[in-house]
């Protein structure tokens, strides 16, 4: 009995003295809490962005949150969910971020909130330290900045401003509205996409860059600054008479939507336009600060 004692004894301190050997594993590392920041939206609305170390977003505005995960964006910093979309972009030392709802194409459509967030940095940048050395008494000051940056899509709106019809022709006005808070400069020509039925883009379609009766043939083309709430106008004119296109007969393919994007930023806005463009063409005109077609002076 004493023999198997010291037996049991002996097993028990061997397993004690493997366990103290043992190297303990290495604590989890620390993921960083998530940055939170509060913006100030219209109709008195605060909302609240969670930004995680991974990249990943929680939005709460009201009583809902929704989780957003990072998406492509060609300007500033896009998030996307299973129907919304935040777009956050750098507008005269303020954040400004959109909350739009994705159509079926994914892409961000009609507005549900416009919020804006003081800040001296980048998108998402923290603010810089204070300084704590006194600035030399001769140095130079820097000049300040005195041109606008160009539109941006995400803070762009698109509608249809008015429409006629003449000899076959289709002629529509279109507006971009700056719906930020900073001035900005839309100069060129719009990108023009059609949406047909099955909410893809016409193709083959062939969009026109035509000068108009704005510009004509020898005026040049001058950029349009945009105020917050102001507009720039542009032309889209089609034809409703087949005759240009093998087998094509009216009405010809109807189109359900305009998509549209500034000069040199592939951010988009859409808006409900009816139309049976034939020929497979239509023809835009370069941007211009008045609806009409009169220069004036």
């Amino acid at each position: 009995m004493k023999a198997r004692y010291a037996l049991a004894l002996l097993v028990v301190l061997a397993a004690c003295t493997d366990r103290a050997g043992e190297t303990p594993p290495p604590p989890l590392p620390n993921e960083p809490p998530p940055q939170t920041v509060v913006y100030a939206c219209d109709q008195d609305r605060p909302a609240e962005a969670s930004y995680g170390a991974d990249g990943a977003l929680a939005l709460t505005l009201g009583n809902e949150t929704w989780p957003m995960q990072p998406a492509e964006a060609v300007s500033g910093a896009r998030w996307t969910g299973e129907t919304l979309e935040w777009w956050v972009t750098l507008e005269g030392g303020q954040e400004v971020a959109t909350l739009r709802q994705l159509n079926a194409q994914r892409i961000g459509e009609a507005v549900l909130a416009r919020c804006v967030r003081p800040t001296t940095g980048g998108v998402l940048a923290p603010e810089p330290p204070a300084a704590t050395t006194p600035a030399v008494a001769d140095a130079p000051a820097a000049p300040a900045p005195t041109t606008e940056q160009p539109c941006a899509g995400p803070a762009l709106s698109l509608h249809v401003v008015s429409a006629d019809a003449a000899a076959g022709s289709r002629f529509n006005v279109l507006a971009f509205t700056n719906e930020g808070t900073s001035a900005c400069i839309l100069n060129g020509y719009p990108g023009v996409t059609m949406i047909g039925t099955n909410g893809q883009a016409r193709a083959p379609f062939r969009i026109i860059q035509d000068p108009g009766l704005y510009y004509g043939e020898s005026a040049s083309i001058e950029p349009v600054r945009l105020q917050p709430s102001g507009s720039a106008y542009f032309d889209l004119v089609t034809t409703a008479v087949a005759g240009e296109v093998p087998g094509e007969t009216e009405p010809c393919p109807a189109v359900v939507a305009v998509r549209a994007s500034p000069p040199g930023d592939s951010g988009s806005v859409q808006t409900p336009l009816a139309l049976n463009p034939c020929n497979q063409r239509a023809r835009v005109t370069p941007f211009r600060p008045t609806e009409t077609t009169t220069r004036g002076g």
